[in-house]
């Protein structure tokens, strides 16, 4: 889980510049990233690099829990 994790974290800050918003979108669907911004206190039109760390691992759940494997970021 830790490499699964990790992968995540090294794919949403591969582009540090990029919003929230633009970052989770390659992974999520618009709706998907709706529902949890709101559910996590989400800021979409900060860079990605503001997320703080709890929000980064809230995202992996989500990810885990609604993007089947096949989607997920590997390294």
């Amino acid at each position: 889980m830790k490499e699964k994790y990790f992968d995540f974290l090294c794919f949403i800050l591969k582009y540090p510049d990029l919003s929230v918003r633009t970052a989770l979108k390659k992974i999520f669907r618009k709706r998907q990233i709706r529902e949890f911004s709101h559910k996590y206190g989400l800021k979409l039109d900060d860079v990605v690099t503001l997320l703080l760390p709890e929000q980064s691992s809230d995202c992996f759940i989500e990810m885990l829990r609604v993007v089947p494997d096949k989607f997920h970021p590997e390294n």
